[in-house]
């Protein structure tokens, strides 16, 4: 009984808990699975804030953040809504840091960008030089780059809430998921 309350401070502790995304469990996917991310340097800062779903517009995401509420950065797991087969299966995951960054906010990007470079074995040389580059034209601050990669893309792009402020979102997600995400924001 001790030692199974040990393994649940342990998983807490790492910022792995909740987490419901298994790779073995969803054939195909090419998301890692939030532990290895969370295992990034400066990702451990990182704690599970929650889980949400809004079954309305279809969005459904796990979520960690350096805070609960007022976050400077977070990391979400993305999940379908259409196919019930694969609820627990992963269509996106992406990075926001409080906008401008911090260097401990670029330095989380900058890591986010050289994992997923390494795991999907691709240059994402114009995604980092797209993510240096928001900002530079307020105009263009929202404005979304995207990278198509093998049956994926590579998304950078400026968020402003009202409430939280200003983000800049790293992201990669599967193309049709992508699709979705922008009809939705229209």
């Amino acid at each position: 009984m001790l030692l199974g309350a040990a393994v649940v401070v342990a998983l807490l502790g790492s910022g792995g808990c909740g987490s419901r995304y298994r790779t073995a469990e969803c054939p195909g996917d090419r998301f890692p699975e939030a532990r290895q991310v969370l295992a990034l340097p400066g990702f451990p800062a990182l704690r599970y804030f929650r889980g949400t779903s809004d079954y309305k517009r279809g969005i459904d995401f796990e979520m960690w953040a350096d805070q609960k509420y007022d976050f400077a950065t977070s990391l979400r797991y993305h999940y379908p809504k259409d196919d019930p087969r694969q609820v627990d299966c992963v269509r996106g995951v992406s990075l926001m840091v409080k906008y401008p960054p911090t260097s401990e906010g670029s330095a989380l990007a900058a890591e986010f960008m050289a994992f997923f470079g390494r795991h999907l074995g691709s240059d994402l040389a114009p995604l980092r030089a797209a993510y240096a580059s928001v900002g530079k034209e307020e105009a263009e601050f929202s404005r979304p780059f995207s990278l198509p990669l093998d049956g994926l893309v590579g998304e950078v792009t400026g968020i402003h809430s009202v409430v939280q402020g200003d983000f800049v979102s790293v992201g990669f997600y599967e193309r049709r998921y992508h699709q979705t995400m922008l009809v939705q924001a229209r």
